[in-house]
């Protein structure tokens, strides 16, 4: 939760731990609204709902 939030909080001069993702960009997006609602006195009514592109490619037979 510290690099997500230090991300968050310091995108540009943080530990850029958000730069290291497939999709940068989504990752700080999404480090963003995370932080929003751990800090909101209500979390739960805070929820975004983020939409996540993949590539999603299997290393095992799904049979």
């Amino acid at each position: 939760m510290d690099k997500i939030l230090d991300s968050a909080d310091n995108p540009l001069d943080g530990e850029g731990w958000w730069k290291m993702s497939e999709e940068p960009w989504q990752t700080l997006a999404c480090c963003m609204e995370i932080a929003n609602a751990v800090r909101s006195p209500n979390p739960e009514g805070s929820v975004k709902y983020i939409r996540l592109y993949s590539l999603w490619r299997p290393s095992f037979n799904l049979k």
